[in-house]
């Protein structure tokens, strides 16, 4: 189901734009996670299920989404941990909380505290990842650390060792076996990609900094007369879509948003670069998933598309 608003108020539709679920929620459209979807009620979070129902009563300041069966939720002013029913399993006492990935979850005791990470129970894992957001995650097993006395950057495992000795100026996440790294630090350092054994797979050739693989896809980028100029690799290293974009984004769901230079607006690309969707969006909110991408169209409103650019329903 997609999230969506329907007179002002949450529904949720299929991928024809057919209503499956009407609610009486004015509060921001929220997709579900793991069968639970927030809601707001008198400035209370609280949850409802895939039917409707308010399964989790408004009591949370703030919320994230369900991850690995626990949500992050803010209740008097600290962030703990929920369950699918409400119940606090680790109880509400960190200034920050992320979402749990691999079984970990990013925790901030004080405001300018360490960033740690604890496991299901609440136990301390990794005292002190050398990161300073919450919002680093777990990603096929490791996470990417700075060890904080070379300053340099590894990665660690979900149990707390360094699988990745720090060696490296930036350490990307893990995406389809292979992480971007920068071996030193200057304007024009190139991306090595390595796999989880550390092994070089791809070698310094692009200016890539933020890459990763999507869909056997990292965008590269080159500069071209004065301006950076994207396009893509494969797994194997071959460029597939050449330097041709002024920007592009990761793939998802087989198309990547794409824009031109002479052009400020975004569209969808296929795998070899061609425009399934022409470039006249104003913005994209979603990329595609399960079929349909969220967009502000030039008339200022929000339409879900199809991946033949038909608008399958407007926002209300």
């Amino acid at each position: 189901m997609f999230a969506a608003l329907k007179n002002g108020m949450r529904c949720y539709i299929d991928i024809n734009g057919k209503t499956l679920l009407e609610t009486e929620y004015k509060s921001t459209f929220t997709d579900f996670f793991e069968e639970r979807a927030s809601v707001l009620i008198n400035n209370k979070w609280g949850f409802i299920n895939q039917a409707g129902d308010l399964v989790i009563e408004p009591q949370f300041e703030e919320v994230f989404s369900f991850s690995e069966n626990l949500c992050a939720v803010k209740y008097s002013g600290k962030w703990g941990y929920i369950d699918g029913f409400g119940k606090f399993v680790i109880p509400p006492k960190y200034h920050a909380a992320g979402k749990f990935s691999n079984g970990l979850a990013a925790i901030q005791t004080e405001r300018f505290g360490d960033i740690s990470y604890i496991n299901e129970e609440g136990k301390v894992i990794i005292p002190d990842g050398g990161l300073g957001t919450i919002f680093s995650f777990f990603c096929e097993g490791l996470l990417p650390c700075r060890d904080n006395e070379s300053r340099l950057f590894g990665c660690r495992n979900t149990k707390g060792e360094w699988h990745i000795s720090p060696q490296y100026v930036t350490v990307q996440n893990f995406s389809e076996g292979l992480a971007g790294v920068l071996k030193e630090d200057t304007a024009n350092a190139k991306t090595t990609f390595i796999d989880t054994d550390n092994n070089e797979i791809l070698p310094a050739k692009y200016e890539t900094v933020l890459a990763c693989f999507k869909e056997n896809r990292a965008i590269v980028t080159k500069k071209i007369k004065g301006d950076y100029m994207s396009g893509c690799i494969n797994r194997k290293g071959d460029l597939v879509i050449p330097f041709e974009f002024y920007m592009i984004k990761n793939y998802s769901d087989g198309l990547a948003q794409a824009k031109l230079k002479e052009n400020d607006k975004w569209g969808f690309i296929d795998k070899k670069g061609a425009f399934q969707i022409k470039p006249d969006i104003e913005k994209v909110y979603y990329p595609f998933r399960d079929g349909l991408a969220l967009i502000h169209s030039k008339e200022k409103v929000l339409k879900y598309i199809n991946k033949k650019g038909e608008v399958v329903f407007e926002f209300s």
